[in-house]
């Protein structure tokens, strides 16, 4: 039984009495706080009562109680179901590969920019599919990234943490590092294929996203790891690879001479702890949606490549819906590439683009053309994807590489 004045009783539905008398005190023009007494409700009750049925000035009890009565009223019709338009924005998504929780991003990020169209939660959509009869999922052409038709507890079994030498702790990392606050600090991880025969390494940028995948065609052995690694960052600027931070996996233990070798700065998690690098682990369950557990993982570039673009394409609900390569495109307004040369570049970056109109003051006295940089992908400024391509010297021209905007002039 319900004590007069106790949170129980405060909580209660609101009854046609108490919409009365909440009718008869906006007559009388008492505040919010004086019909909460007068009725013995919260405060915060009376309020939101007031406001959804019509505000202080056209709030009726017989329309309120008909209204709550109707909204009580089971089954009800989710929000899905009575929005054929809805619907189909959401099935679109989830058809592309994307998960419910950035369809509903993308949803709210379009209305944001003057869209017109519903927007529904992540929670919506999951309940919206759980609900669907068996196999009806699979007509429409949709599947969770997890294979799943309801929820499941996740838990595994504990094992004790591998020791390597000389490592350093996550809690060792700069400040700047956890704030997000600069790019050039990674996270990276192993996926492993069925029986452990074959694997791959994945690295994510904390601060834009940006996923790579590194082959490791012959093993995942600590000499393997860290020669791949090396091969995938030896390139790259100094300002865009500052640290790596990993998880006490064997893979890592010769992190002091991929250490040496990049002069990148290499951090380890505590032992079961992959919220330290929930980034990382994030990306790795997306990777999975194209590699699954169970199944060999390539070790064919372009597949990878192919893998890790699809990923930078994705709409982020950290990025407020938006995409990395699509929608975060950079914008500069100078490129050095000489000693005292400047190239205005007044639109904005696209695939394709040639960084410079013309490398005349850079032919040799053969006159074969040096290789010049054109835009593969464009990434969250100030990152940008190039590849160097020329008229002569085919044999010098560089792999696609990553670079900033500003730092150009090391290329050449």
């Amino acid at each position: 039984m319900i004590r007069e004045g106790s949170v129980g009783e405060q909580r209660r539905p609101l009854t046609l009495e108490d919409r009365e008398e909440i009718s008869r005190c906006l007559a009388m023009r008492l505040t919010n706080k004086e019909i909460a007494e007068s009725t013995g409700r919260d405060e915060s009750v009376i309020c939101r009562e007031i406001a959804r049925n019509g505000g202080r000035d056209h709030y009726r009890a017989f329309r309120a109680q008909a209204r709550a009565e109707k909204g009580r009223c089971r089954p009800k019709a989710r929000k899905m179901d009575a929005d054929p338009v809805l619907r189909g924005h959401v099935v679109s998504g989830l058809r592309l590969g994307c998960s419910p929780d950035q369809v509903a991003g993308r949803l709210k990020y379009g209305r944001a920019c003057g869209h017109a169209g519903e927007v529904v939660s992540h929670e919506a959509i999951y309940t919206w599919m759980y609900a669907l009869p068996k196999g009806e999922l699979s007509r429409l052409g949709i599947e969770l990234r997890s294979g799943r038709e309801s929820r499941k507890p996740r838990g595994r079994k504990k094992t004790p943490g591998a020791r390597i030498v000389g490592m350093r702790s996550i809690d060792d990392r700069p400040e700047d590092v956890a704030g997000r606050r600069v790019p050039g600090h990674w996270e990276g991880d192993l996926i492993v294929g069925k029986n452990g025969a074959t694997a791959a390494g994945t690295l994510v940028e904390r601060k834009s996203r940006f996923t790579a995948i590194v082959p490791l065609p012959f093993g995942r052995s600590a000499d393997q790891v860290r020669s791949a690694l090396v091969g995938s960052v030896k390139d790259l600027p100094a300002q865009l690879v500052k640290s790596l931070t990993w998880d006490q996996g064997t893979e890592m233990a010769d992190h002091a001479a991929f250490s040496l070798a990049t002069n990148v700065d290499v951090y380890f998690a505590h032992p079961h702890s992959p919220w330290e690098r929930g980034t990382n682990e994030n990306t790795n369950g997306l990777i999975r949606e194209y590699i699954p557990k169970g199944t060999p993982v390539p070790s064919d570039p372009v597949f990878l490549n192919s893998v890790s673009h699809s990923l930078n394409i994705r709409p982020r609900r950290i990025r407020q819906g938006k995409s990395i390569l699509l929608d975060d495109i950079g914008n500069v307004s100078q490129v050095r590439i000489a000693e005292e040369t400047k190239y205005e570049l007044c639109s904005r970056l696209e695939p394709g683009d040639r960084l410079v109109d013309s490398v005349s003051h850079l032919d040799d006295a053969a006159g074969c053309q040096l290789p010049y940089p054109v835009v593969l992908d464009v990434l969250p400024d100030p990152f940008v994807r190039i590849e160097f391509r020329g008229v002569g010297r085919q044999e010098e021209q560089v792999q696609p590489s990553l670079g900033t905007l500003n730092e150009f002039e090391s290329f050449f």
